[in-house]
Formats: structure tokens, C-alpha cells, sequence
């Protein structure tokens, strides 16, 4: 007798509460072992959500390539990405609020020193 002929004796469940979250958590491998099986008694159920979960993958993949196409031709048609590019007015934008915050400030304080030392010198 063949191991994948139909035996009464060796029949089997594939799960035990035929739930469906039980056969989403089943490794895909195992779900076609068990559509193969002619000793599963779930195999009809086995099967359908196999053909089921395949369809749903089918068109999720689907999805994401038109999406990924839609955006290769925006990135086509627009090939300036404001979420990752620099515009030149930002440049300048942050480049004077460098110059104000950052080069000002330490001139400043350089400027008060040499004034502190001159005033101190002419003191004594």
C-alpha cells in the first residue's frame, strides 16, 4: 500500500479546533502536506485556505509592485525628492542662522576678552 493511499486506520486531523487562526500560524509547508494527504480528514478545508492564503499573496504582491511602479515613474517624473534633497534656500537659510548663532557669538566673546585685557592693562 502506497504512503499516500487512503488508509481508514491512519486517518488524521491536520488541527485540532479547525480554527483559522490555527492554520494562518501553520507553516505554508505543512498546509500543502496536508491538501497532499488523502489520510487528512481536514484536507478539503486544508486546501481551500491554502488556495485562499495563495490568492491573498498573489495580490498583495500585485500591490506592492504597482506600487513600487508608481513610484519609479514619479521619481521619473519628478527626480527632485524634497523628503532627501536640500533646496539652495535652505542652504542659505541655515548658513545664516549659522553665521548668527554660532560665528557671531564667539567673535563677540573673543572681542570682549581683547577689550577686558586692553582696559586691564591700561589700569595699571
Amino acid at each position: 500500500m502506497s504512503i499516500l493511499a487512503e488508509d481508514p486506520q491512519n486517518r488524521y486531523h491536520a488541527y485540532g479546533k479547525a480554527s483559522e487562526e490555527y492554520l494562518r500560524d501553520t507553516p505554508i509547508e505543512q498546509l500543502r502536506k496536508w491538501a497532499a494527504d488523502p489520510n487528512c480528514i481536514e484536507r478539503e478545508k486544508v486546501a481551500v485556505f491554502l488556495i485562499q492564503e495563495e490568492e491573498r499573496e498573489q495580490r498583495s504582491r500585485e500591490l506592492r509592485s504597482e506600487r513600487l511602479l508608481k513610484r519609479c515613474r514619479d521619481q521619473e517624473a519628478n527626480p527632485c525628492d524634497r523628503r532627501t534633497e536640500v533646496s539652495a534656500d535652505a542652504r542659505h537659510i541655515v548658513k545664516n542662522i549659522w553665521i548668527i548663532f554660532v560665528i557671531l557669538p564667539i567673535c563677540l566673546y573673543v572681542l570682549f576678552l581683547v577689550f577686558a585685557a586692553l582696559i586691564a592693562v591700561a589700569r595699571h
